[in-house]
């Protein structure tokens, strides 16, 4: 190499001292940019570290909101969840009472019957005895 980047100009070989002085300017140049990459490489990270931090804490500020909705909700509805269930139970409760007095009802309306079977065959009785 007898030229340098810098002392192309002055046309001066690489021993002189205004090539070490170019170098040295060279050296620190790459050194500078050598720092700016590190500190732009520091700042993409840090930028993605505090993005995904920032997602973090979006979802969990997101899933506390879902969590405070539902919770709402939820007390919104209960009063409506609980008269249905009432409501089941006041369904339950009357069909149970409709079969039960179906049930009753049948069994009075066949002891009835058997009364006037009953009633029936004594008249029999009765007007065979008065025959006789």
């Amino acid at each position: 190499k007898l030229f340098s980047g810098g002392s192309l100009a002055s046309g001066s070989v690489e021993t002189s001292p205004e090539t070490f002085a170019d170098k040295l300017v060279r050296a620190a140049a790459h050194r500078a940019e050598i720092i700016s990459q590190r500190r732009e490489a520091a700042r993409r990270y840090t930028a993605v570290r505090a993005a995904s931090a920032r997602q973090r804490r979006d979802a969990v500020l997101q899933k506390r909101e879902d969590d405070v909705l539902s919770k709402v909700e939820l007390k919104r509805d209960r009063p409506r969840i609980l008269r249905e269930q009432a409501l089941q139970r006041l369904r339950g409760a009357l069909l149970l009472t409709i079969v039960q007095q179906a049930i009753r009802a049948k069994a009075l309306s066949d002891q009835l019957e058997i009364g006037r079977e009953d009633m029936a065959t004594r008249r029999k009785h009765r007007r065979a005895a008065k025959m006789v």
